[in-house]
């Protein structure tokens, strides 16, 4: 069966919503502090996207884990409510390219159906 891959503008245009977010709450700055937050050096976003792919949902949960061990340790009230904001904005995102390969992997199996019914 052909394997199916999430709509990569899809994906992308995923992640600008979430940049945007992280820099409206002052979580990051930059496409390089957004990789170096995803555990993976600043240039990783940059490439990503370049080479037409996604940040990785895996990334993501480690950006997911970042924000929370800063939530655990942050005295400030306006910048822990902004953690909270960026935590519920990158579970979204995760969400969201979650539902959207569910939705690729749903169509490649119908269409690998119709195609094996035609050679019957």
């Amino acid at each position: 069966m052909e394997q199916s891959y999430l709509n990569t503008p899809l994906s992308i245009h995923y992640d600008y919503h979430l940049m945007s977010k992280l820099k409206e709450l002052g979580i990051i700055e930059s496409k390089a502090d957004l990789g170096r937050l995803c555990g993976k050096n600043e240039s990783y976003v940059r490439c990503m996207h370049s080479k037409g792919y996604g940040i990785h949902i895996g990334s993501l949960a480690v950006l997911q884990f970042k924000l929370l061990l800063k939530r655990q340790i942050e005295p400030n009230q306006n910048r822990l409510s902004n953690l909270n904001e960026a935590m519920k904005a990158v579970q979204q995102t995760i969400d969201d390219k979650c539902l959207a390969q569910q939705y690729a992997d749903d169509h490649a199996i119908i269409k690998a159906q119709k195609n094996i019914r035609k050679l019957f």
